[in-house]
């Protein structure tokens, strides 16, 4: 499953596919592979 999306440090469009689940089920944080900057995405 491989997922993009923009992040919000360096504005570019990948993200490495190894995101996490929070305490808040619906929240998963990811990786972005130019930064390392942490993306959450909102699984609402």
């Amino acid at each position: 499953m491989e997922l993009l999306h923009k992040c919000v440090e360096c504005n570019r469009d990948a993200v490495r596919d190894e995101g996490k689940s929070t305490e808040n089920w619906d929240v998963y944080v990811m990786t972005c592979t130019y930064c390392g900057g942490e993306i959450k995405l909102s699984l609402k």
